[in-house]
């Protein structure tokens, strides 16, 4: 329920393949090229796997060279740095709109609750941070260096220590397999990585009772099939995972309107409306005794096809 539309374009480049100049003046180009099909008021770019606020800020330099509106510039782009006018809780918006739906999905029973989590970048990580603030417990962590199982005393900080420390968690003893990762007897499984990495042999080693999709799409469509006839929830990508285009939504209204909001402000506008629409798409899914993907597909199509008949079609 936001006024924007949605869709993917991006660079098919290896971030790590180039260096700090090599990026910046990929950034610049891209941005360049971008220059007449994007604006505040028609296609707003923001940043998703391998950006950061760094990038985008280049990004947003090289449009606003090429402007004669300054405002214009800073709501064309979304996810910029605090002192480039972004918002507060932009970075942290998907992993905190993931725990959200956990908490939602759980009743807010969640104390003592266990959870692991593939992806410790920007989504996994804040979702750590806040599912561990809930009383929920991780069991196991992934990143691009292998699967680990954690002790009691590896939590968000301890993890994120390792990151600062070493760029990776490999420094992690326990390291275990993909399969021993998510066969793993646990309450919720989060995919914040890549796609396509619970397929139909996965899904059939899984004992858990919900997962919530950080990533884009790491469910494939087998694999949920088994996932269903298990019992076994999925609440999908594009509810699970919105928080980051909301807060973007929110960066948008702030530099349209010159204002700007404190990171308490953008957190409680946050809850109010995740759990506004987890709730309404719980309610389609108690309603048509559907999957919380389906149910997504119905509010949407719903909401098109009332537009299309405001117009007479």
């Amino acid at each position: 329920d936001l006024p924007f539309g949605g869709g993917k374009g991006g660079l098919a480049i290896n971030i790590n393949d180039f260096d700090n100049n090599e990026m910046e003046n990929i950034s610049r180009n891209f941005s360049s090229v971008l220059y007449n099909y994007i604006g505040s008021d028609y296609d707003i770019p923001a940043p998703d796997v391998g950006t950061n606020s760094k990038i985008i800020d280049w990004m947003v330099d090289e449009h606003y060279k090429r402007s004669e509106n300054k405002i214009d510039s800073l709501s064309t782009y979304t996810g910029k740095s605090i002192s480039n006018n972004g918002s507060k809780w932009r970075e942290q918006a998907t992993g905190y709109g993931v725990a959200l739906c956990v908490k939602e999905a759980l009743k807010n029973d969640m104390n003592g609750k266990t959870f692991i989590v593939q992806g410790f970048g920007n989504v996994g990580s804040y979702a750590v941070k806040t599912l561990e603030s809930y009383g929920m417990k991780l069991l196991a962590v992934a990143d691009n260096s292998g699967y680990y199982e954690v002790t009691n005393d590896m939590d968000y900080n301890y993890l994120d220590n390792i990151i600062k420390e070493n760029g990776d968690l490999s420094k992690l003893q326990k390291k275990i397999n993909k399969e021993d990762f998510f066969s793993l007897k646990c309450d919720v499984v989060i995919p914040a990585a890549l796609e396509l990495q619970i397929t139909k042999p996965i899904a059939e080693i899984m004992d858990c009772s919900l997962i919530v999709e950080g990533a884009n799409g790491p469910v494939d469509m087998e694999g949920e099939k088994v996932l269903h006839n298990k019992g076994i929830q999925v609440i999908p990508d594009v509810l699970a995972n919105s928080g980051g285009v909301l807060v973007s939504y929110y960066e948008w209204v702030q530099n349209k309107s010159c204002e700007y909001w404190d990171e308490e402000i953008v957190k409680e506008k946050m809850d109010v409306k995740m759990k506004e629409t987890y709730l309404k798409i719980n309610n389609i899914v108690k309603d048509k005794d559907c999957t919380f993907r389906e149910a997504c597909y119905v509010y949407a199509l719903d909401k098109i096809d009332n537009i299309y008949k405001t117009k007479g079609m």
